[in-house]
């Protein structure tokens, strides 16, 4: 396999991983700008963080699943795995906070699904 095909086959994982940050970006800005104009509290913030992350991986599964084209959940998971270490590892480096937590194997096993569920959507509107 030369490098050029390497690299195609993991493109759209890279593609996707944009993507989900990107949309991750752009829903905590919309919500950060709810929050300062409206009468939400920030006790419902969690709620939201979890959505947020819900839909950025959907969105990140979904480009890279139909970037792919074959075998969209196993593209949409690694991509939801890699997603939630990327997160994890910013949580630690900017809070201290430890990695591997109850809660947090919980996120990388969601996040797995989410990407899946994302990625087969994803290969299912390819062209």
């Amino acid at each position: 396999m030369n490098k050029a095909t390497q690299m195609r086959s993991f493109s759209p994982m890279l593609s996707g991983i944009f993507y989900a940050f990107v949309a991750l970006a752009i829903l905590t800005l919309i919500t950060s700008i709810i929050l300062k104009f409206s009468s939400m509290k920030e006790s419902s913030l969690d709620t939201y963080v979890y959505f947020i992350h819900g839909l950025s991986l959907l969105i990140g599964g979904f480009i890279s699943g139909r970037g792919k084209g074959t075998r969209g959940w196993y593209y949409g998971g690694l991509l939801g795995i890699m997603y939630s270490i990327l997160i994890l590892m910013i949580s630690f480096l900017g809070f201290d906070s430890l990695i591997l937590t109850t809660k947090s194997m919980m996120f990388i096993a969601l996040s797995f699904l989410l990407g899946a569920v994302g990625g087969i959507f994803g290969v299912n509107f390819k062209k």
